[in-house]
């Protein structure tokens, strides 16, 4: 039987990072976290995939608006030669569908059957690791375009004139290259702190930087899309206010 989790009701989440031991104090809460994650077979400990986690955010644009964002893990399906994890974007009363697939210390998200895989995340996640979200483009393009398509758009966004409107079904975005900038305590604004994150940035063309935080057990908990330093909550923040484990 599944547990739903208000996050908002809770006053600290904490997790340790070794291997087989997950330790809790309130030194791990209060107390920057630096020690780095070496093990790469780990990648989907900060990006579960478990058939039913579900996780939702709250997204506030710079504008004032508010919503909310929703992600589902379905089952195992076949894709292409390998096996997919389904992956569910709540559009409205619906969902879309979009596919997971983990190869080695690297995890990839197929927003269809016959999209371009992006590459989310690669172990091991420590500071400095470096990766391109789609191999075989040029690390430093600013904005990963493709025909019509302009996949550094933020969810829901337009191509910013490259053709017609892209949806997009998670919130990376911008130059192909994602950086492991450090591993820490984030704490969101309801309070709730998770040890271990790793904060993983890019940045977009106007020289803004991106920022998303995955902790290990929940994935993103936190991400920030064009943060300036006059302007640290970007043109967008999301944080994660529930889940379903």
């Amino acid at each position: 039987m599944k547990k739903r989790i208000s996050i908002l009701l809770l006053t600290t989440v904490c997790l340790g990072i070794s291997l087989f031991l997950i330790s809790c104090s309130d030194d791990d809460i209060i107390a920057p976290y630096t020690e780095t994650t070496t093990d790469a077979s780990l990648i989907t400990y900060y990006f579960p995939i478990d058939q039913g986690y579900t996780a939702t955010y709250e997204v506030r644009d710079s504008d004032g608006r508010t919503s909310a964002t929703t992600f589902k893990v379905g089952g195992a399906v076949p894709f292409s030669n390998a096996t997919a994890t389904q992956w569910f974007y709540q559009n409205g009363t619906g969902y879309d569908t979009s596919f997971i697939v983990v190869t080695g210390a690297s995890l990839y998200l197929y927003e269809g059957i016959n999209g371009v895989g992006e590459r989310i995340l690669q172990g091991p996640l420590q500071p400095g690791a470096k990766w391109t979200r789609y191999p075989g483009y040029d690390s430093d393009t600013a904005s990963i375009v493709t025909g019509d398509e302009d996949f550094g758009e933020i969810l829901g966004g337009e191509d910013g004139g490259n053709g017609g409107a892209v949806t997009k079904v998670f919130p990376t975005t911008g130059s192909n290259e994602l950086k492991v900038e450090a591993v820490e305590t984030i704490i969101l604004a309801n309070g709730s702190s998770f040890a271990g994150a790793a904060r993983v940035v890019n940045q977009l063309s106007d020289g803004s930087t991106n920022k998303y935080w995955f902790a290990p057990g929940y994935g993103l908990v936190r991400y920030v899309i064009g943060a300036t330093q006059s302007y640290p909550n970007g043109r967008q923040l999301g944080e994660l206010v529930s889940f379903v484990k």
